[in-house]
């Protein structure tokens, strides 16, 4: 199927998500908003950065998408889809929180988007090069497709200081081993070791797993101690994070 692909994203996606009178949701007043004494906030819009905000949204975005037609798939939750048998026929789409990747006939793809802005004002980004951090490279006329994460690779590393470090042949190495000995010792060990940023770095090695499964198995071992860190659980961490530096372009 040679399908079209193209992002879009909602605007102020958050704001234009009410809440449900039954559902009450309070924060604590900001410093300069006067209130009395053990009161606090009503929102009655999905607030970003809450678990709340987050939950209201997808519940949200399942509303409207369903009365349009769209079944949400049992197995990726993420994904919501019309049916081969559609008008528009098999149409596709991908949703990570405000940012879509839609798929379908190049003959419909413009009406589906016309489904999306009756509900939210979108940003229409045209066929997809860039998503989530990922590179689509696309040669239709061959029927390719490439999605690389190389300037996400570089971002990392100049993140961590690590721009510039030799990058090892393997993600990891062979001989090491988790064990409880790598785990601080002193006061002193575990003050320094919480001062670096051990679980940002597992975190964006797990995203690496995206386009990378080279890096599966090593970042799944560095993120098992995200509550308790020594020096050779942070080189490791290193260590993989020049690996996917140094073969970006895998």
């Amino acid at each position: 199927m040679d399908f079209g692909i193209h992002n879009t994203d909602l605007r102020s996606a958050y704001l234009t998500c009410p809440i449900e009178p039954e559902v009450e949701m309070y924060l604590a007043a900001p410093p300069t908003v006067e209130v009395p004494d053990g009161y606090g906030l009503r929102v009655y819009k999905a607030l970003y950065g809450s678990m709340q905000g987050a939950e209201r949204l997808d519940t949200y975005k399942e509303k409207k998408l369903t009365e349009k037609g769209f079944f949400r798939s049992c197995a990726e939750p993420s994904l919501y889809y019309l049916p081969p048998s559609s008008k528009f026929g098999l149409v596709l789409i991908c949703t990570v929180v405000d940012d879509f990747l839609i798929t379908c006939d190049d003959r419909f793809i413009e009406e589906v988007k016309n489904i999306l802005r009756s509900i939210w004002t979108i940003t229409d980004s045209g066929s997809v090069e860039w998503f989530l951090n990922l590179k689509f490279s696309r040669d239709r006329r061959n029927g390719l497709l490439k999605i690389d994460q190389s300037a996400y690779a570089e971002q990392k590393l100049r993140q961590f200081g690590l721009d510039g470090d030799p990058a090892p042949k393997l993600p990891m190495k062979p001989s090491f081993r988790l064990s409880e000995a790598m785990a601080p010792g002193t006061q002193a060990e575990k003050i320094a070791m919480d001062k670096i940023p051990y679980r940002a770095m597992t975190g964006s090695l797990s995203y690496f797993r995206m386009t990378r499964p080279d890096m599966a198995v090593a970042s799944s071992i560095n993120s098992q101690v995200n509550n308790c860190w020594g020096q050779q659980n942070v080189n490791a961490a290193e260590h993989e994070l020049r690996y996917a530096g140094g073969s970006k372009l895998w």
